[in-house]
């Protein structure tokens, strides 16, 4: 009696499971050889965390906002401030995404690119940097700067 004559079971099936096999095998030597790379990207962005943590936590307690910082900018210069921002320009940001609030970024190059960030505001952890006057003929404006930190 021949048990394989009625079966499902052929040399098609078995060089299908070892080819199977050999490939799962192959993508798991992969991983493991490239898990550094694979990890990298996870390991910085916790270790900027980890780092930025005192900054954020100084940002929450002063509670800085826009017009805080416009009314006594000398009190606000070189503290850091989590603000939601909204990208309309390669260096200007606007406040809670409002017209009337514009941040500009010292550092725009380190920002990292963020296709929504034109569209809604995001959690940015800045630093203030200075607040420039401007008297033009009786108009009076101002000019507030910013340096990027992260996004938290």
């Amino acid at each position: 009696m021949n048990i394989l004559k009625n079966s499902s079971v052929s040399f098609k099936n078995i060089g299908g499971a070892i080819l199977l096999v050999v490939f799962f095998c192959f993508c798991l030597l992969l991983i493991v050889v490239n898990a550094d790379n694979i990890t990298r990207g996870f390991r910085a962005r916790s270790a900027r965390k980890a780092a930025n943590e005192l900054l954020i936590k100084k940002a929450a307690e002063l509670g800085l906002t826009y017009d805080s910082v416009v009314s006594d900018p000398a009190g606000a210069v070189g503290q850091p401030a989590l603000w939601c921002l909204r990208k309309v320009a390669e260096q200007e940001m606007l406040y809670h995404g409002k017209e009337g609030k514009p941040v500009y970024i010292t550092n725009p190059h380190r920002m990292r690119q963020n296709p929504i960030m034109h569209e809604t505001c995001i959690d940015t952890l800045v630093t203030i940097r200075k607040l420039t006057l401007f008297d033009y003929s009786g108009a009076r404006g101002f000019r507030l700067e910013a340096e990027f930190v992260d996004f938290p």
